[in-house]
């Protein structure tokens, strides 16, 4: 039996997390655009600039997690493996934490709205927050983070 990458898989997880990252921040430049804003509109917005949306910083902290996993997988240092797993992680724990603390934040606002249908962070109609960018964002930024922890388990325990 193949021995599995675990180097790869985090990389691979992380690949998802940029691609679902940025094709909705995409489609957050488009309704943002549609309104003919420029980039430099902050205030009095019917749509929210997507530079200022949590989902825009969540998908450069899925892009900088990614290109950091690639050079820790392609490193053949098995030192240099483990001392920058060991990084990535806080790394990680940092975008999934962040993550959570949007996607708490838009439970709450459902809440408070009686559980009908409230507006998102895009401006969008949020039916259940379950079913939100915020959530699967979220999910998998916790889905890393477990990948990077077993890894950090696995290289300690081996040292």
């Amino acid at each position: 039996m193949k021995k599995i990458n675990l180097y790869l898989l985090q990389s691979l997880v992380l690949l998802g997390g940029s691609i679902f990252a940025w094709w909705t921040i995409y489609h957050d430049f488009v309704r943002f655009f549609d309104k003919h804003y420029v980039l430099t509109n902050f205030t009095d917005c019917v749509v929210p600039n997507p530079l200022a949306t949590p989902c825009f910083y969540g998908g450069i902290c899925f892009v900088l997690a990614l290109a950091w996993s690639v050079s820790i997988w392609l490193n053949k240092s098995a030192e240099r493996q483990r001392v920058n797993q060991a990084r990535i992680w806080w790394l990680l724990l940092a975008g999934t934490i962040f993550a959570w603390s949007n996607f708490g934040y838009q439970y709450y606002k459902f809440v408070q709205n009686s559980f009908r249908p409230t507006l998102g962070c895009s401006a969008t109609i949020v039916q259940t927050p379950w079913q939100t960018s915020c959530f699967y964002g979220a999910a998998i930024f916790l889905t890393a983070l477990v990948v990077a922890s077993i890894i950090k388990f696995y290289k300690n325990r081996n040292r």
